[in-house]
């Protein structure tokens, strides 16, 4: 995707926050131009101190970027995973499922996972966009795992403007292969929403009316509390049924106390996905990587630590 007018790409750590560079370019840079001057720094720190890359926090669409892989929306564009999505021409986008005939030992809505080595050796076809693999990673000279370290779990993205969003738009305006909800049950949710009072932390003024245009925060808000109310008030016992896998198992996720119980949520979200996809026919991109969440939050902490929220909110007023 091109832009007409130029646009700033800037690399950020988190937390605490601090800007490192800024790119600055007319469309997407290239992998090389974006992250070649920082790898080289951080390897120069590395000479003089300890230098400890945690994790790589990226939207879908630098995810693909910086890792020379296709589109999110491709059919091998699942980062985490060899599934490769079968074309839905009805809703005009990927659906990430195995169709009738499913490896050995995986479900229609899995698929084996993907590791370092095998990428980095080009032994996944369809899924890097150029033909010699080695060498060709900015990121590869940190030392990262190139699998493992670049997450997907991004809460900003994959939740708050992915599946959260996805699931309001499909339970009331309709999508897929589910109705519109009636104009009786959406005025409830509306009034619920809009009338909600935050917590003083969170408190965002009067919010407009139109929903899905609210910020990535306010949705924080509604997976947490509001919509657990609204979607009670308005949804039939089964569709509420498959909402409440999506926030107990995203609420379990938030916080490192939980960790018990990080088996409990990925039987939940593996639930969550399933019913989706015999509810409404599809399984985009921001719903299957929820099978791929608790392994992140297992490995890299819960998921307030692996969000985004924090820079992007910082660089909103540094690019205006």
């Amino acid at each position: 995707m091109l832009h007409t007018s130029p646009r700033p790409w800037p690399p950020t750590n988190q937390p605490p926050l601090f800007l490192l560079s800024v790119y600055f370019c007319n469309g997407k840079p290239r992998p090389h131009d974006l992250l070649r001057p920082i790898c080289e720094q951080v390897t120069a720190l590395r000479n003089k101190t300890n230098v400890h890359i945690r994790a790589v926090l990226a939207d879908a669409e630098a995810h693909s970027l910086v890792k020379e892989t296709v589109a999110h929306s491709a059919c091998y564009g699942c980062p985490k995973c060899i599934m490769k999505g079968i074309w839905c021409p009805p809703f005009k986008e990927v659906s990430f499922t195995n169709g009738d005939t499913p490896p050995v030992n995986h479900s229609k809505y899995q698929s084996p996972l993907r590791t370092h080595a095998e990428f980095m050796a080009g032994d996944y076809n369809g899924t890097h966009r150029v033909a010699e693999v080695t060498h060709m990673f900015p990121l590869q000279d940190l030392n990262i795992n190139m699998i493992d370290d670049v997450l997907v779990g991004d809460d900003r993205h994959l939740l708050h403007l992915g599946a959260v969003i996805t699931f309001f738009e499909t339970f009331t305006d309709g999508g897929y292969n589910v109705t519109k909800m009636d104009k009786d049950n959406f005025d409830i949710v509306k009034l619920i929403l809009c009338k909600m009072n935050f917590p003083h932390e969170r408190d965002h003024g009067e919010l407009d009316k139109n929903i899905p245009m609210w910020p990535p925060h306010t949705w924080a808000y509604i997976i947490d509390v509001a919509g657990f109310v609204a979607l009670k008030a308005s949804l039939n016992e089964a569709d509420f049924e498959i909402y409440c896998c999506l926030h107990w198992g995203i609420a379990i996720c938030k916080r490192t106390c939980n960790e018990r119980y990080l088996s409990y949520a990925r039987r939940l979200l593996k639930r969550f996905v399933k019913t989706w996809g015999e509810r409404t026919g599809c399984v985009p991109y921001c719903i299957h990587s929820l099978l791929h969440l608790v392994d992140e939050v297992r490995a890299k902490g819960p998921l307030p630590v692996n969000s985004t929220d924090q820079a992007e909110g910082k660089l909103a007023s540094t690019t205006t």
